[in-house]
């Protein structure tokens, strides 16, 4: 289980689910994109939904939580992969540079 740390709040997901808005993240923000997420958490009360705007750089990193070793959030294996998808899907789309990159592909021929 890890925290995403959220500006000053912290939620509780699954590894691969924290591992995957993060890779997501970074991707949404290298291609200058936004998006909306909703990723299964938990909180003291129970299993519950968490919505997201991806792509601003608000999240801040990861945060390991001990003893916490087996803890499962229902939902969230369909949760990674969709993420996963939605990240190799903007990859594919914006694969190629910006017009005001600072790299100029014509310069660095093979």
């Amino acid at each position: 289980m890890k925290q995403l740390l959220v500006a000053t709040a912290r939620i509780s997901a699954e590894d691969a689910v924290a591992d995957a808005v993060l890779d997501y993240e970074c991707v949404l923000l290298e291609h200058r994109r936004t998006a909306r997420v909703v990723i299964p958490v938990f909180m003291n009360e129970g299993d519950t939904y968490c919505e997201l705007i991806l792509g601003r750089g608000a999240i801040d990193g990861c945060l390991a939580l001990p003893n916490t070793s087996g803890r499962r959030v229902a939902g969230s294996e369909d949760a990674v992969q969709h993420l996963q998808e939605r990240a190799r899907a903007v990859r594919e789309e914006f694969s190629g540079p910006f017009e005001d990159d600072w790299y100029d592909e014509s310069t660095h021929a093979d």
